[in-house]
């Protein structure tokens, strides 16, 4: 493989390394929990991208004819990682109401 691809590759994979870095420090830093998931799907959703993009890249450079291996990988992240958020933020939104209505039926009695 070329060095120049490879320079890419590992400044995707750096790139990768500092984009997972700040999700995590969204998730430690802020408060709600509807909050901390869109700061961390938006990033990670980035970072899983130039991890996928290094991928293809890799792909394409020792055998082109595999390259659809990392297109398939970019498309399931694609749609994975937004299903995956909107599964969690409605477990987080159902939750809070059920611990409302707990609080709502306690204070009645």
């Amino acid at each position: 493989m070329n060095v120049w691809l490879q320079g890419l590759v590992c400044a995707l994979l750096l790139l990768s390394g500092v984009l997972t870095l700040v999700a995590a420090l969204g998730l430690v830093r802020l408060k709600q929990v509807f909050t901390r998931l869109h700061a961390h799907a938006v990033v990670s959703s980035q970072a899983g991208w130039c991890v996928a993009a290094a991928g293809f890249i890799v792909f394409a450079a020792h055998e082109p004819s595999r390259s659809l291996t990392g297109w398939l990988t970019m498309l399931l992240l694609t749609i994975s990682s937004p299903i995956a958020v909107v599964i969690l933020a409605q477990a987080a939104w159902r939750r809070s109401r059920h611990g409302r209505q707990a609080l709502d039926r306690e204070e009645a009695s």
